[in-house]
């Protein structure tokens, strides 16, 4: 499991949604 960073979140705040989402 990965951990997302506020930074590396997508625009809408969700993160691990979205193709700005790093995998």
């Amino acid at each position: 499991m990965k951990i997302f960073e506020p930074a590396k979140c997508c625009p809408t705040g969700l993160c691990g949604v979205g193709p700005s989402t790093p995998i």
